[in-house]
């Protein structure tokens, strides 16, 4: 995981860090006291359908300001918390069903 170590984290801003895809399960070392995940003003052109699998208690997702075109549903099963998704700025061109 791309945050091996990190385990008592609430929040994760990675606001403006370049980053440019999320990987499967890239933060699930923090699922168990992750509740928001701030990704805003990065690359972000790649996100995985399982990037956010097992974040049980996550429910805020922020990717404003990215280069996303595509986004598949799967990336949200599960997350039963999840109650903010903000995808501002976005030219999405397909959203898979």
């Amino acid at each position: 995981s791309t945050f091996e170590g990190v385990k008592h984290v609430h929040v994760l801003r990675l606001n403006a860090s370049s980053i440019s895809s999320v990987s499967r399960n890239a933060f699930s070392c923090c699922g168990s006291h992750l509740q928001e995940i701030n990704l805003d003003r990065n690359h972000v052109s790649a996100l995985d359908p399982g990037a956010l699998a097992g974040l049980a208690t996550l429910s805020v997702f922020s990717l404003v300001s990215n280069q996303l075109k595509s986004l598949d549903p799967q990336t949200f099963v599960g997350l039963s918390n999840l109650r903010d998704i903000n995808l501002q700025c976005y030219r999405l061109t397909l959203l898979q069903a």
